[in-house]
């Protein structure tokens, strides 16, 4: 035996999925603890990330008051590490590859959104200013000398 269920009965039978859907979340959720919230899970770990900002001023764009002047407009650029150890050489020079290739395509951005304002510096400053996060981010990769005094324990 054959059943046709009408364009209504589909809608029906798929908000009754549905519902017993969120019955069962529900009653999963009240078995266990619940997950924690996404912004406890980001304090617990720092970001592992480096901001790649590019720079580029343009000028003769008129501001609010009528003037013409020099405006910085700049674009940011997330670089990711956490998959990377730093303490590792080779990982090293991967993230400078990713921060270069980084800021190397929202230069080249830039200079499609203003071509007659060229910035043949933009790269290289915007990977000089992203310096010290990158400083900051091999050192805490880097191993903790030991102390002076286990080290003269260990001699004798």
């Amino acid at each position: 035996m054959k059943v046709k269920v009408a364009p209504i009965g589909k809608g029906f039978t798929m908000a009754l999925a549905l519902a017993c859907g969120s019955v069962a979340i529900a009653q999963d959720a009240d078995n266990g603890p619940p997950p924690p919230p996404e912004d406890a899970v980001e304090a617990e770990a720092p970001a592992q990330e480096i901001v790649v900002v590019a720079p580029r001023p343009v000028k003769d764009l008129p501001k609010e008051d009528g003037t013409d002047s020099d405006v910085l407009i700049s674009l940011r650029m997330t670089v990711l590490y956490s998959d990377l150890d730093l303490a590792a050489e080779d990982d090293r020079d991967r993230l400078m590859t990713r921060i270069r290739s980084s800021a190397r395509d929202a230069c080249r951005y830039l200079d499609r959104l203003y071509p007659l304002d060229p910035d043949p510096d933009c790269e290289d400053r915007a990977v000089h200013d992203a310096q010290p996060q990158i400083d900051a981010a091999v050192a805490s990769f880097a191993p903790e000398p030991a102390d002076d005094a286990d080290a003269g324990e260990e001699a004798e």
